[in-house]
C-alpha cells in the first residue's frame, strides 16, 4: 500500500503529469520494460541492471520501491514518479535523496527526442529545490547515453566527475535551474515527511 503521504503528490508542468507510482502504474511499466521499449537502438553498450527480465520481475522491483517509500522523517528514501501526458504512459523517474539528492529517468523509446525527458528532470529538480530545500541535484549518464547527456546540459547540470564505471557524474546548483512553470499539489506533507 501507498503511504498517504505520497498518495495525492502530483507534478504537473504544460500537457506533462508526474504521479508517484502506484501497483497500477506499476502494472503498466512493468509490460514497457524490454530494452526495445526504452532504447531507440537495443545493441546500445549500457544498460539498467532490471532491464530485460520479465514483466513479473520488473514488477517485483518496483512492488519493492512502493512498499520502501517512507511512513516517517527519513534521510535515506526513493520516490519513483510515473510521467504521463494525458493518459498515455511517457517513462519514469526518480527522485533519491541518500548522501545527496539524486535522479534517474527514461523515456520509453516512442516518445524521446521530443523534450519530455527534459521537462520531467526540470519538474522533479524544481520540486526539490523549492519544496525539499535540495542544496543540489546530482545525476548519473552511462558512457555513450549520448541522450541523457544532452538532457543533462539542457537543465543546467554541469560534469563534475566520473565513476569508478565510467559514468559520468552531473550537478545541479540551484542557482542553475532554468525556470520550470511547474505547479505541484500536495506536496506539504510529502516535504515534512521527507526533509
Amino acid at each position: 500500500m501507498l503511504s498517504p503521504a505520497f498518495a495525492w503528490l502530483r507534478l504537473y508542468s504544460g500537457p506533462l503529469r508526474l504521479e508517484v507510482m502506484d501497483e497500477a502504474a506499476a502494472e503498466a511499466l512493468s509490460l514497457r520494460s524490454r530494452p526495445e521499449d526504452i532504447f531507440r537502438d537495443p545493441t546500445v553498450s549500457y544498460r539498467f541492471a532490471w532491464l530485460g527480465g520479465s514483466p513479473e520481475e520488473f514488477l517485483a522491483v518496483q512492488h519493492e520501491l512502493i512498499r520502501a517509500l517512507p511512513t516517517r522523517p527519513s534521510t535515506r528514501w526513493c520516490v519513483k514518479f510515473v510521467a504521463w501526458r494525458g493518459e498515455e504512459l511517457i517513462g519514469c523517474i526518480d527522485l533519491r535523496r541518500g548522501e545527496r539528492f539524486s535522479t534517474g529517468s527514461y523515456v520509453l523509446a516512442e516518445h524521446q527526442g521530443q523534450g519530455l525527458g527534459t521537462r520531467m528532470r526540470l519538474m522533479v529538480a524544481d520540486f526539490a529545490v523549492r519544496h525539499l530545500d535540495a542544496p543540489a541535484l546530482y545525476s548519473l549518464t552511462q558512457s555513450g547515453n549520448s541522450a541523457s547527456e544532452a538532457v543533462s546540459r539542457r537543465c543546467g547540470y554541469a560534469r563534475v566527475g566520473v565513476e569508478p564505471n565510467g559514468a559520468t557524474l552531473w550537478c545541479l546548483s540551484p542557482e542553475h535551474l532554468p525556470p520550470t512553470h511547474t505547479r505541484a499539489y500536495h506536496v506539504r506533507g510529502a516535504a515534512e515527511l521527507l526533509r
